[in-house]
């Protein structure tokens, strides 16, 4: 008796995927290990993450970038063509991790074959609302274009990484975690 298995290839870095750039990092002092972000894709069939691990002595992200404003790295991914959304974030400040539960959308979109700067998310400690409320346990990111150091640093990572265009999301549906900052 035959039998006959197929098996089904995950579509990362597929030569038709387009390419992600961001940068990520911390204000010096923010108090937590790692943060994510999560993408999702508009139709729902394609999910992703980066993360930026801070303080871990074992795991930490090496750093492209350590100032007296932020510590960081340039991520890049590979992403299907199509409309995403920057979809959450999740916040390890070991043992605990926290996902807030609100709804978050900042669209950007990927097309085939290119490159897309979609910012330099930044976190650092939240300043607490008058009502009490602490978003995202005392961290939210401040999103801004950074693409003059983090496109370079890209471009050595990534040899095939050619004309980058520079696309924010607007980040008012991310409220109250991102907020954009003019440079």
């Amino acid at each position: 008796i035959a039998i006959a298995i197929a098996l089904s290839i995950s579509s990362a870095g597929a030569s038709d995927d387009g390419k992600v750039v961001l940068g990520f990092g911390a204000s010096p002092g923010t108090s937590f290990q790692e943060v994510q972000l999560l993408f999702r894709s508009v139709d729902g069939r394609h999910n992703d993450f980066t993360a930026y691990i801070q303080t871990s002595p074992l795991f930490g992200t090496r750093r492209d970038f350590d100032d007296a404003f932020e510590n960081g790295a340039v991520k890049i991914l590979s992403l299907s063509p199509g409309d995403w959304t920057v979809s959450g974030l999740k916040i390890a400040t070991f043992p605990e991790l926290i996902t807030p539960l609100d709804t978050i959308a900042l669209p950007f979109a990927v097309k085939s074959g290119e490159t897309v700067y979609i910012g330099d998310y930044r976190a650092h400690a939240a300043v607490w609302s008058g009502n009490g409320q602490n978003p995202a346990n005392g961290v939210v990111f401040d999103v801004s274009d950074q693409s003059a150091r983090d496109i370079p640093i890209a471009k050595k990572k990534d040899k095939e990484i050619g004309e980058v265009t520079v696309s924010i999301p607007d980040t008012t549906s991310g409220r109250p975690y991102f907020q954009s900052v003019k440079n």
